[in-house]
């Protein structure tokens, strides 16, 4: 699965990347009922946080901070995100790729009045309710897929999404017209249909 990574944060000291994270805690079996974060995780250090004075409007469990810190620390040791991430899936017992759209920086960003908010902070420092005068997508028009999106995206019969904007760089547009173009011309005799799915809020 190719995840977006738009919406990507980094907070209490770690690299958060939600979606990758919420398709990673699906097929690992361990998301909360909520939909999001790890089952039956602990806010320990959150609560401490906000005992020491922090405001903590973007609220990790315990186990998804230790998940989002080790991404940081392999990031600063040179991993590229895709690398990072699958060996954070690899770790969680994932067979399946998730791979991150993109191995650079990429922000959906929204302006209200004089502020620029984050899309995280929109959502859930806001609740979704400042006014809009613009969305942006700092970084999609210049980044690259990551080796790995591109590839699947290649490589499949069928390739399905579920953006909900326009978001993504034009290297993915043509790996996916080019999909489409290898599935029109594919011989009847081909191995059985591949299917990669795009994850995106």
């Amino acid at each position: 699965m190719i995840a977006n990574t738009g919406d990507d944060i980094e907070i209490h000291g770690a690299y958060v990347s939600p979606d990758p994270d919420l398709v990673s805690y699906w097929l690992a079996d361990r998301i909360d009922e909520r939909g999001w974060g790890i089952e039956g995780d602990s806010f320990a250090a959150m609560e401490m946080l906000r005992e020491l004075g922090t405001d903590v409007w973007f609220a990790l469990g315990d186990r998804d901070l230790a998940f989002c810190l080790e991404r940081r620390r392999l990031l600063e040791a040179g991993a590229s995100l895709s690398e990072a991430h699958a060996s954070l899936t690899r770790a969680l017992g994932v067979g399946a790729a998730v791979i991150p759209m993109s191995d650079e920086r990429v922000r959906t960003t929204l302006r209200s009045g004089a502020e620029t908010l984050s899309l995280q902070e929109f959502l859930i420092a806001r609740q979704g309710a400042a006014p809009i005068d613009d969305i942006r997508f700092d970084g999609a028009a210049q980044a690259s897929g990551s080796p790995g999106a591109l590839a699947a995206l290649r490589d499949a019969r069928a390739a399905g999404c579920g953006a909900a904007r326009e978001e993504g760089c034009e290297a993915a547009r043509e790996a996916t017209r080019e999909t489409g173009r290898k599935a029109r011309d594919a011989d009847h005799a081909a191995p059985a249909t591949r299917e990669v799915a795009v994850a995106a809020r």
